[in-house]
């Protein structure tokens, strides 16, 4: 009986460390989303920034010939 009280404690421990360990991963997946989330942002905004200073580049080239 004694045997069983004591798996019981240690299977809770486990329990325990288990969801501790799943509640931190989720908070950095949320973390690593919203980096991602803000990095495809900075890429697009470049993206678009490269565009207009490329229809400049070819505005100027046009006026120039």
């Amino acid at each position: 009986m004694e045997l069983l009280k004591k798996e019981v404690e240690r299977l809770k421990g486990d329990l325990k460390t288990s969801r501790d360990a799943l509640k931190k991963s989720l908070t950095e997946c949320e973390a690593i989303k919203r980096q991602s989330d803000g990095l495809a942002r900075e890429y697009d905004r470049l993206l678009n920034e490269h565009q207009l200073l490329q229809n400049a580049q070819d505005s100027e080239d046009k006026k120039d010939n």
